[in-house]
């Protein structure tokens, strides 16, 4: 806790420590169902198609809702969103965990994804906020994701071991207890607060902005540009990890626990590498965290695609996660130091539908291909297209 005596005051403080929680206890719950989801799916369905539509209607939906919900508590206020947020991310488990049909499950993901919008772009914008005029903000975000990791990665082994245990709806029930425990937090802690007002005038500047705000606001700076390319090609990526990973790894070591497993070790060792990503990248700068980070996270992924056996996919699967932990730093940093107060919680927003909308094409295109291909092919294809997004991402460093 010695580490956090930079902030300004208590207050700063708190908010980071309670939002810091909150959010730990949302990967958590989504931790606990990356193991097992995509096996609970295939008892709906054996259509890998539809499997893989499911997490695309989930991108489209939470990139809808990310981009009226981002402007719209921008003009009212966080506080109804995170409410609404709240208590539907305690509610969504449950309706999962009772759906007898693919189409059910459907039906659900978008109430998951309303949830989902009202929460991650808001917490974003706030902790982003109060890191603002910290110097130290890339060895905070650091350690605001060394939590999450540590949390992923208990939620992520005990998922698996429940499921093995109790069945695969057994972590669907887990995942509620911790999001009602999230939203008491939230309700109690987070929502104090706020206790800014819009403007008027600063009301009737929101109204009057455009659709293209954001995408133009990115464009006319090539720092936001740098890191649009590189967030596009690890989104593309990313979103497919869900599916086929736990099938990768299921057909190599016919366990769920083993599947837990690799995906808690992914966590711990992101616990390890947080603080001092971001201690790096606050003394090199976000550029050469990012040519880093993106580095390993290409070298690793091909090396994915070909690990046949559980102690290869356990070790590469670690070494992508140093990329990714070296990523999370630096687009905080990224973000705080390049983009406005006032223009923060819609460009959360933004970001967070752009991320949904190539994931709606990602987990479709995964889908297919499993259909007729085994998964380590499938993460061939997707290293490519990840070092295809860290070359643009260079050339566009080249022209900044």
């Amino acid at each position: 806790m010695n580490e956090l005596n930079g902030m300004k005051n208590n207050a700063e403080m708190r908010t980071f420590i309670a939002i810091a929680i909150i959010s730990a206890l949302g990967v958590t719950s989504r931790s606990l169902l990356a193991p097992v989801e995509v096996r609970f799916l295939e008892t709906l369905t054996s259509n890998t198609t539809l499997i893989g539509a499911r997490y695309s209607i989930l991108a489209l939906f939470f990139g809808i809702f990310s981009l009226i919900i981002g402007r719209a508590s921008s003009k009212y206020g966080k506080k109804p969103f995170l409410i609404i947020g709240a208590v539907l991310a305690a509610i969504y488990p449950l309706l999962f965990a009772a759906s007898t049909s693919i189409y059910q499950y459907i039906a659900f993901t978008i109430v998951a994804a309303f949830g989902g919008a009202a929460l991650e772009p808001l917490l974003s914008s706030i902790i982003q906020d109060t890191l603002k005029k910290n110097g130290a903000r890339g060895k905070y975000i650091g350690f605001y994701y060394a939590l999450s990791a540590i949390m992923g990665s208990a939620g992520a082994y005990i998922g698996g071991a429940l499921a093995d245990a109790y069945g695969l709806k057994a972590p669907y029930y887990a995942v509620a207890a911790v999001e009602m425990i999230a939203a008491i937090l939230a309700i109690r802690f987070i929502l104090r607060f706020e206790k800014k007002k819009v403007h008027p005038l600063e009301r009737q500047d929101i109204e009057k902005r455009e659709i293209l705000f954001s995408l133009k606001y990115i464009l006319k700076d090539s720092a936001l540009v740098f890191h649009l390319i590189l967030q596009t090609a690890f989104d593309f990526y990313g979103s497919m990890k869900n599916i086929v990973y736990p099938i990768a790894i299921f057909a190599v070591a016919k366990s769920n626990t083993a599947t837990g497993s690799v995906f808690a070790a992914m966590g711990i060792v992101a616990m390890f590498v947080l603080p001092a990503a971001g201690h790096y990248i606050d003394k090199k700068g976000y550029f050469s965290g990012a040519k880093i980070g993106y580095l390993i996270l290409g070298i690793s992924s091909l090396a994915l695609a070909f690990s046949d056996n559980l102690p290869m996919f356990f070790l590469f699967a670690s070494l992508f996660a140093v990329g990714e932990a070296i990523k999370g730093p630096m687009t905080g940093v990224i973000e705080i130091k390049r983009i406005k107060n006032s223009h923060r919680t819609e460009l959360m927003g933004f970001y967070n539908a752009h991320s949904s909308f190539i994931s709606i094409i990602s987990p479709l295109f995964a889908g297919a291909l499993l259909a007729f291909m085994p998964p380590s092919k499938v993460l061939l294809i997707y290293s490519v297209f990840l070092w295809l997004g860290l070359f643009a991402g260079l050339i566009a460093l080249k022209k900044k």
